[in-house]
């Protein structure tokens, strides 16, 4: 896409949307300018998001810091459907047809600076993750991949609510049961439940950030399809933390496993 039309694309917008019909024109490369930095940061996070939730490994924000060159490196080129998808979803702004992966080498380094196997295994078996945005795109508006992000978000929230009720369950009998013996297991039981269950608020968290990421992005990139997977699964795991810190508070209340501390759910942006 030729950066002067993505511009004067961006100019009409801001007349619409944000500033009058005469604003200074430098005014508006500069916000311009800023506004696609923020946007690239926004796609770059809610990449890693997606990563963290649906493959357990957290990756680093900014790819821009791998100093990628022709040696380091290679160049790929965005195929013609993914450019075409692009193209169609892509509201404002520029891209380029290609983008640079690291060699095993570069991987390793990274590797060893993020102490984190994990990492590049990651980017070895998902090379898309060096373009976010070509991946975001890819995920919302591919029916098999989104249904494979669909059901890695179900298996893991299946297996979370399933701990949530045992927690429940065992609260039930370590304070209504009368058999001493049960309830002493229960309490045993129930600290190894909550110690397995301490990701709930975390992975709230995320799916609230990644939520609240799309919204930003919404303007300028079509990925309604995750969006909205995403809503789905906001509220499913927000009710889930209610019920673990509930029975947090009951568990202080009654002075069962010592004083627990209640996670929050405050989103930080």
């Amino acid at each position: 896409m030729n950066k002067c039309n993505s511009i004067t694309r961006f100019e009409e917008f801001l007349n619409e949307n944000m500033l009058e019909d005469k604003a200074n024109k430098a005014l508006k490369s500069i916000l311009y300018q800023t506004t696609e930095d923020s946007f690239k940061t926004n796609v770059s996070s809610l990449a890693t998001k997606i990563a963290e939730l649906t493959d357990g490994v957290v990756l680093p924000l900014d790819i821009d810091f791998l100093s990628l060159n022709n040696t380091n490196s290679k160049i790929v080129n965005i195929d013609y459907e993914k450019q075409n998808l692009i193209k169609n979803n892509l509201k404002l702004f520029s891209y380029t047809n290609t983008y640079r992966i690291p060699n095993d080498d570069k991987l390793q380094e990274l590797s060893s600076e993020y102490r984190s196997p994990n990492i590049t295994e990651y980017y070895k078996n998902h090379p898309e993750a060096f373009e976010p945005m070509s991946m975001l795109l890819d995920i919302a508006h591919d029916e098999d991949k989104l249904s494979k992000k669909e059901k890695g978000f179900s298996n893991a929230y299946t297996n979370i609510k399933s701990k949530t009720e045992e927690m429940s369950r065992l609260l039930d009998i370590i304070i209504y049961g009368e058999d001493k013996k049960a309830k002493e297991q229960s309490v045993t039981e129930l600290k190894q439940v909550m110690s397995e269950l301490t990701q709930v608020t975390h992975v709230n968290l995320v799916i609230q950030d990644s939520v609240n990421l799309c919204a930003k992005l919404r303007k300028y990139l079509n990925i309604t399809p995750l969006e909205l997977l995403l809503k789905e699964y906001q509220d499913k795991y927000t009710l889930l933390s209610e019920e673990y810190n509930n029975v947090i508070e009951l568990c202080n209340e009654e002075g069962i496993i010592g004083n627990v501390k209640m996670e929050s759910n405050s989103v930080d942006l």
